[in-house]
This record gives structure tokens, sequence and C-alpha cells, in this order.
């Protein structure tokens, strides 16, 4: 089974930045990379619903199912 690796990084949302407003912490987004963190596979934005969280250690991506393993949150 091959391995993504994800992190919380802050946001890229265009909407959420032109608010103008200081980011809180729950409003990162979850990156996912695959070879140690250096190729960008996708991101999951801070307000979708279905994000993957540090609870889960597998993810479907592309009909495909992935073992996840989480890399230190960007600061």
């Amino acid at each position: 089974m091959q391995t993504l690796y994800a992190r919380k990084e802050w946001t890229v949302d265009s909407n959420t930045l032109a608010q103008g407003s200081k980011l809180s912490l729950s409003q990162r987004d979850v990156f996912l990379y695959s070879q140690d963190g250096y190729g960008f596979v996708s991101r999951y934005p801070w307000w979708h619903g279905r994000k993957p969280d540090k609870r889960h250690r597998y993810i479907m991506h592309n009909c495909h199912r992935y073992r996840l393993e989480w890399l230190p949150d960007a600061v």
C-alpha cells in the first residue's frame, strides 16, 4: 500500500485571506504530499466537512486507498 504524507498548513483560500482578520488555528488546510513531503498531491480546505484529521490512518484518494502518515504542522 502506498503512503501519502499529510500536514496542516495555513490556508491559501483567497476568500478567507480577503477578510483581513487574523486567522485562527482552526483555519488551517490539510495538504497531502507524496515522497516524504516533496510532491504535492491535494489540498483539503479548512471549511471542508470531510477532511482528514490526525485520527485517520488511511484515506481514499482518487478511488485508491492510501496509508496516511502525519508530518508536523507548518508554523
